[in-house]
């Protein structure tokens, strides 16, 4: 029987894509203040660049406004971005399925990767005070164990004791997150619903256990497994 519920948080809770467009406000924010630039016109640049490659997008900026850069400068803009304080929300029928999910006894879990100061500024935004019993930022425990590494994994077992077999994990990116099969009996979940990483290669062919369009579906999904 499941007992435990482990959210992944980019793609699966929240939008990532929100994150990004929320950094670039950040950016954008720094950028006209120091060089007197219109900061809504700097923003739809980077949006613009953005939908033709995220790649190298501060130094294909900088270079569009004419503006001389090192590569000091390039690691100031991704600072400012990686630590702004997002806007960034939950959908309604995302809260009020955690809520359901909790009220119905589950206890709840999150395991999510990223740098360890832009994840914790995303959950100090988030209304998950009461909702989750116990958030691993993988960062926090060192780069070498962000997903796939199986230590978080591990520490939500012991913290919430219980067996791998009572835990479920509901994730979105098949490079990553269902490769927990290799180690331990945890049932995995897919969540489509974004579909971001849709054209991604599962790690080593594991996939998931059970997948499901949208979180809503995810309560009547327990209610089968746990038949």
């Amino acid at each position: 029987m499941i007992k435990v519920l482990i959210f992944d948080l980019d793609d699966t809770l929240i939008s990532e894509s929100d994150y990004v467009f929320s950094g670039y406000h950040a950016v954008s924010e720094y950028l006209s203040q120091k060089h007197s630039l219109d900061k809504i016109k700097l923003y739809n640049n980077m949006v613009d660049l953005f939908k033709q490659s995220p790649k190298n997008l501060f130094n294909r900026l900088l270079e569009e406004n004419d503006i001389l850069y090192t590569s000091d400068d390039i690691k100031q803009l991704v600072q400012v971005y990686r630590t702004h304080i997002p806007s960034i929300q939950l959908k309604d029928f995302t809260l009020d399925t955690l809520k359901e999910l909790k009220y119905q006894g589950y206890k709840l879990g999150m395991i999510t990767d990223g740098f360890s100061i832009t994840q914790h500024n995303k959950l100090k935004v988030l209304p998950f005070e009461n909702l989750f019993d116990n958030i691993i930022v993988t960062d926090d425990l060192g780069k070498d164990y962000w997903k796939p590494h199986p230590l978080s994994f591990e520490k939500q077992k012991e913290f919430f004791n219980v067996s791998f077999e009572e835990m479920a994990y509901i994730g979105d990116n098949p490079a990553k997150d269902f490769y927990i099969k290799r180690h331990y009996p945890v049932c995995t979940i897919r969540l489509l619903e974004d579909g971001v990483h849709s054209n991604n290669t599962y790690l080593e062919e594991l996939k998931e256990d059970y997948t499901i369009q949208s979180i809503k579906d995810l309560p009547e999904l327990l209610n089968d497994i746990n038949k």
